[in-house]
Formats: C-alpha cells, structure tokens, sequence
C-alpha cells in the first residue's frame, strides 16, 4: 500500500463520517420537527374540542334565553294581538 493510497483512503474516510455526521444530525432534527408537530396537531385538536364545547354552551344559552323571551310575554298583551 502507497501513502497516497492511504491518504486517499483516509481522505474517503473523513468525507463518509463527515456526511454521516451531517445525515445523523439531519435525522434528529427531523425527529424534533416531528415531536414540534405532534404536539401542535394535539393542540389543534383539544382548541377544537373546546371550540365544540364552547358553541354547544352558546346554542344551550340562546335556547333558553329565547324560552324565557316567549315565558315573559305578558298574557294580555298576547290577549291583544287575537282581537
């Protein structure tokens, strides 16, 4: 084996551990993307739910605030509009 042989090899060799430094440095900010990403989809989720549950609140309100509009109307003034 010649020293350029063995330089060139080496140099094969750095260049691989370089690229699979960058590649295992790649993988793990994919990962940390990914865990980012789950949590803001969980998060999208629940603001969903309780989107949900706020209009549920909002529908029950406006029914019982239109059933106490219609139980408040005054007899007579109902007596009055039949005539």
């Amino acid at each position: 084996m010649t020293v350029s042989f063995a330089v060139g090899v080496l140099a094969a060799l750095m260049l691989l551990h370089a690229a699979y430094s960058t590649i295992q440095s790649l993988k793990s900010d994919v990962e940390k993307w990914r865990d980012k990403a789950s949590a803001y989809e969980t998060k999208a989720k629940d603001l969903q739910t309780e989107v949900s549950l706020m209009k549920n609140e909002v529908a029950k309100l406006k029914k019982k605030d239109q059933e106490k509009e219609v139980g408040s109307t005054p007899k007579k003034a109902i007596y009055n509009l039949f005539k």
